[in-house]
């Protein structure tokens, strides 16, 4: 007879931090990614919060929500759209990427129960079949409980070169398995090499821990991280729900992500590998992939004329754009600027923003 499962309540962490670069003119610092409708008609966030808040195999607590000073307004307002009244807002100064921002998390967390299981995700990805996420919670909970830090490693559906991977070892039990090493965005060929051999999955840079096991491997691998986010904490403000983070103690933080600051040297860290139709939305080729085309193979939102123009992505969020005779476009109108793009060139997009905001424009 099986043994029954026992669900333990989950406090979902969402990071939505990231400025989107690769998607200027659409992302910007002022109003990164997340907080834009890309492939659906709700923002990005929306979506994370939705996923986060209905599970039908898991239970979720009350979100925790990191984002930084610039962004609050953004968070709030998605919020009381989507009739969440119990969240806790961290807002963060300035940038110092995951490791810190999750340290601040797991200290928030352990006050109030330090076995507790935290699933950290960004605000910034798709997830089409969200029931295999809480399955894999679900198949993952006694090894989080058990000491282990927890990724999600994402079966691979291509040779893609802008992840990272992860190399799975031996198995453990229920569906986890060890971690082996956790491999950088590699070359094309060394990718095609992962994807064949079958003992890699992507690195979505889910995780799913408790407070205690992740301050636990900060203090062994990243010492002054947690330093800095103990420090940070004490010398921040809680107002009912929302704490701002003390500038002068966060801004001392290494601004260095939990991959890099942990789950490249832990122990402890173990995979479950789980196809839950998860893309980063990442650059505006992607967008192109995940929407639904036209019978040329075009992607148009806004008010757009195409003639005679095949597989592109053209979407204006001001001024009418026609586009006749070409193939294989991204072209994107905003209040902010325009950009004209090869569809295998997206990647190179990024190179455009820093041109801007070297310039001092909004990118």
């Amino acid at each position: 007879m099986a043994k029954p499962v026992t669900t333990h309540t989950i406090t979902p962490v969402i990071m939505t931090g990231g400025s989107g670069s690769r998607l200027w003119p659409l992302s910007t610092r002022l109003k990164p990614k997340q907080f834009h409708a890309l492939q659906s008609q709700q923002t990005m966030f929306a979506q994370t919060l939705q996923r986060v808040a209905c599970g039908q195999s898991v239970l979720f607590g009350a979100p925790v929500i990191l984002c930084g000073q610039a962004h609050a307004g953004f968070v709030r307002e998605e919020l009381v759209t989507n009739a969440i009244v119990d969240a806790t807002l961290i807002i963060e100064p300035v940038a110092r990427n995951t490791a810190p921002a999750v340290a601040v998390a797991a200290l928030v967390q352990a006050e109030t129960n330090p076995d507790a299981l935290m699933l950290v995700l960004s605000a910034d990805a798709v997830i089409t079949k969200p029931e295999r996420l809480y399955q894999a919670c679900l198949d993952a909970q006694e090894a989080a409980l058990d000491g282990r830090v927890v990724t999600f490693g994402i079966t691979p559906l291509f040779p893609e070169t802008a992840y990272g991977y992860i190399k799975i070892g031996e198995s453990l039990s229920g569906g986890v398995c060890a971690v082996d090493t956790f491999r950088e965005k590699p070359d094309l060929a060394t990718a095609q090499a992962y994807v064949a051999s079958g003992s890699y999955a992507w690195n979505a840079g889910i995780f799913f821990f408790t407070p205690k096991v992740i301050l636990r491997e900060l203090a062994l691998h990243a010492p002054l991280v947690l330093e800095a986010a103990r420090l940070t904490l004490s010398a921040s403000r809680n107002n009912r729900g929302e704490i701002d983070l003390d500038e002068d103690s966060f801004k001392k933080a290494p601004s260095i992500s939990l991959d890099y600051a942990v789950m490249e040297a832990t122990k402890r860290a173990a995979v479950v590998s789980v196809d839950m139709g998860w893309r980063d939305v990442g650059c505006f080729s992607t967008l192109w992939e995940l929407a639904q085309k036209d019978e040329a193979a075009n992607v148009c939102l806004g008010k757009t004329a195409l003639f005679d123009t095949s597989g592109c992505l053209v979407r204006s969020e001001s001024i009418p754009v026609a586009v006749i005779g070409v193939k294989d476009l991204v072209i994107i109108a905003t209040d902010d600027g325009i950009l004209v793009c090869a569809k295998d060139r997206t990647q190179d997009v990024g190179l455009a923003a820093h041109a801007f905001k070297a310039e001092g424009s909004v990118a």
